[in-house]
């Protein structure tokens, strides 16, 4: 029942037509995009109001429906063609400023592993253009983050007050065109969720990147890493990584023992069985069968726990609120469910508030759960006045 609940993170039906659109080739594309004509209207309208999923879908939208022929109106076409050339433009800056930060580390000795957009831009993506990076996002050995934060410093960037207590990066500078620089001593915001330096480091591959040679996750942890940092973060609502995913898979021969493994090692097979289930179903990504079985007796070994960690995940951006959650979720008719999901919510695990809220004793315990369902009545209220 619960993955039934975190199909709300998952793209809709309107944002997977654009999504096979972007991603798949020949008639497939092409059936995709009518059908979401069909349903948008005015293309360039709907483009143009959408803040997120559509306009970070343009450029590999752009290059989709043109290897495909399909039937683009010729007043869209000038339009898509634009976002891809300033994606380009702004790819070669981004890439530039990659390279200046990780040529500085490596100077300096200290080791990293660059994360996300810039490791798959560069390595899986046929063309970086069609990947819009974000941010910058390199794993650095605890013991180095002192000697990492200052020599990117050096480098003239600024660094943003940010409050690392709730996981997330260590620290975030600023480049001066804007662009975010975060270091992360573990991959997954969650700290319920392992998976750090010392799991991956024996497992990466070597890349270029803005001309310099670095190290990147292997294409197993990637996906993991692809998948589950989606499953907790706003990012997810602009569908980067659907298409992340869909090339890691596409462009190596994943070992897919090793991505089960990594699930029950760091304790993520709700997360990743939900979004794998997704690119399957919809996208008809080439995910063994059996894989998913595995995955979703995982899930279950890790029991009530896996649960709130994941429910919580799936409460930011569009879901952030009940009633948002409730919209997103395709059962969403289904009295049961929701009566279900609000139990969840008011009343977790014991497990959950020791573990992730960090209640100790019988008295910190008895108090949380008076405290919570006070703290979503006031949430509750503030949002209606």
């Amino acid at each position: 029942m619960i993955t039934q609940v975190l199909q709300a993170i998952l793209p809709g039906p309107e944002q997977t037509l654009l999504l096979r659109a972007s991603l798949l080739k020949g008639d497939e594309c092409r059936q995709a995009w009518d059908a979401w004509k069909k349903i948008a209207g005015d293309a360039k309208q709907a483009m143009a109001a959408d803040r997120w999923s559509v306009k970070r879908l343009l450029p590999p939208l752009y290059v989709a429906l043109r290897e495909a022929n399909a039937e683009v109106d010729a007043q869209l076409v000038p339009y898509l063609k634009l976002a891809y050339v300033r994606e380009q433009m702004r790819s070669r800056t981004y890439m530039r400023i990659a390279g200046e930060v990780l040529n500085a580390l490596q100077s300096a000795d200290i080791p990293v592993i660059t994360l996300r957009g810039a490791a798959l831009a560069a390595t899986v993506y046929p063309d970086a253009a069609l990947r819009h990076c974000h941010d910058i996002a390199l794993l650095i050995p605890e013991a180095q983050i002192t000697r990492a934060k200052a020599v990117v410093l050096a480098t003239g960037r600024a660094i943003i007050p940010w409050d690392a207590s709730e996981g997330g990066p260590v620290a975030i500078f600023r480049d001066e065109t804007t662009l975010p620089i975060e270091l992360y001593t573990r991959l997954l915001n969650l700290p319920y969720y392992r998976l750090t330096w010392a799991d991956v480091s024996s497992r990466t591959r070597a890349a270029t990147i803005g001309g310099v040679n670095t190290r990147i996750l292997s294409a197993e942890d990637a996906l993991l890493h692809v998948c589950v940092h989606a499953s907790y973060s706003k990012s997810r609502d602009s569908l980067r990584w659907v298409g992340d995913a869909w090339h890691l898979i596409r462009a190596n021969r994943i070992n897919w023992k090793a991505v089960v493994d990594g699930a029950y090692s760091s304790r993520t097979s709700l997360p990743l069985v939900v979004a794998l289930r997704y690119l399957v179903e919809r996208l008809g990504a080439p995910i063994p069968a059996d894989v998913i079985s595995q995955l979703e007796s995982l899930a279950e070994l890790n029991g009530a726990i896996a649960r709130d960690v994941a429910l919580h995940g799936a409460r930011v951006g569009e879901c952030e609120s009940l009633s948002g959650l409730f919209r997103r979720m395709p059962s969403s008719h289904s009295l049961s469910l929701r009566l279900a999901t609000i139990k969840w919510l008011l009343l977790p695990s014991p497990q959950y508030v020791t573990e992730v809220v960090g209640a100790r004793g019988a008295g910190s315990m008895f108090a949380h759960y008076v405290r919570r369902p006070l703290a979503y009545a006031r949430r509750f209220v503030t949002a209606k006045t």
